[in-house]
C-alpha cells in the first residue's frame, strides 16, 4: 500500500528503490524521524511487519492526522465518504483557523489531499482542478485507502518530537529509541527548501543530523540533496 498524505519532498516514489538498501539484520525497530508522509515508514514495515514502528515530526496538525487515522480509521473514512470534492469547500476549510482533535485530523486530510500539493498553513498552495476526472476517481478510493493506511499503522508509535531527543535522548532523559537492532530513516529539510514546511532555514540542522546519524548504534538512512557544500556534514 502507499500513503494517503500528500507532502513536500515526499518519497512514494522512491521506496521501491529504498527497499532495496535493508538493513544486515531484521530490525526490532523502525524509525521514521522525519515522516511526512509516511513513505518510508510504511513501506518498512511492510518488509518488516513484526518490527515496532514510529513514526516522527514535528508538524502538529500532521501528527494529529496520523493519530486519528491509527486510532479512528473508521470514522474518518465515513466522514470522507460523505464529503464531495469541492472548490468551495476547500477554500472554507482553509480560511478557517485550525482545531485539534477528530475535526481537526478530517479538515486537514481534506486540505491535504485536494490541494496542489498538500496545502500547508503557510503555503500558497490552492485547490487541485480536476479536469480529466483523475482526482475525483482517487478521492471516491480514499476511504478504503485510508483503511488500508491504518492497518499498517496499528500498534505503531507517533511522536511529535525533536529527532535527536527522539533517538539518543535528552539530558534529563536518557532513553531514546535507537539501539542496536533499530533501523533509522531522516528525511530533513534540504538545504534551501526550510520554507516548504513551514519553518525557518537552520544550517546548524544538516550538522546535527549528521552527527546524530554517526552517534547511533543501529542502521541509519539519510536522504539528502546531492550537494557539495554538504559532503563536510554527510554522515561517514
Amino acid at each position: 500500500m502507499t500513503t494517503i498524505l500528500k507532502w513536500p519532498g515526499g518519497k512514494s516514489q522512491h521506496t521501491p528503490r529504498m527497499m532495496r538498501y535493508l538493513p544486515p539484520f531484521e530490525p526490532r525497530v523502525i524509525i521514521d524521524g522525519f515522516c511526512g508522509s509516511c513513505a518510508f515508514g510504511l513501506a518498512a514495515r511492510q518488509q518488516f511487519p513484526n518490527a515496532t514502528l514510529v513514526l516522527n515530526d514535528q508538524n502538529g496538525e500532521l501528527v494529529n492526522a496520523l493519530l486519528h487515522v491509527r486510532d479512528h480509521a473508521e470514522d474518518l473514512a465515513e466522514k470522507l465518504r460523505l464529503t464531495p470534492y469541492s472548490r468551495g469547500l476547500f477554500n472554507q476549510l482553509r480560511n478557517e483557523p485550525p482545531v485539534e482533535g477528530f475535526d481537526g485530523a478530517l479538515s486537514w486530510i481534506i486540505r491535504n489531499r485536494q490541494s496542489v500539493g498538500g496545502c500547508l498553513s503557510h503555503s500558497g498552495t490552492g485547490w487541485s482542478r480536476d479536469q480529466e476526472g483523475k482526482k475525483i476517481h482517487q478521492w471516491a478510493k480514499l476511504p478504503d485507502d485510508l483503511r488500508a493506511m491504518a492497518a499498517t499503522l496499528c500498534g505503531c508509535y507517533i511522536e511529535q518530537q525533536d529527532f535527536e531527543a527522539l533517538l539518543l535522548g535528552t539530558g534529563r532523559q536518557k532513553f531514546g529509541w535507537d539501539s542496536e537492532d533499530t533501523w533509522t530513516y531522516l528525511d530533513p529539510p534540504y538545504p534551501g527548501c526550510a520554507r516548504y514546511y513551514g519553518c525557518p532555514e537552520d544550517p546548524a540542522l544538516h550538522e546535527r543530523v549528521a552527527r546524530v546519524a554517526n552517534a547511533c548504534r543501529g542502521a541509519v538512512m539519510v536522504s539528502y540533496a546531492d550537494t557539495p557544500e554538504l559532503e563536510p556534514f554527510l554522515p561517514l
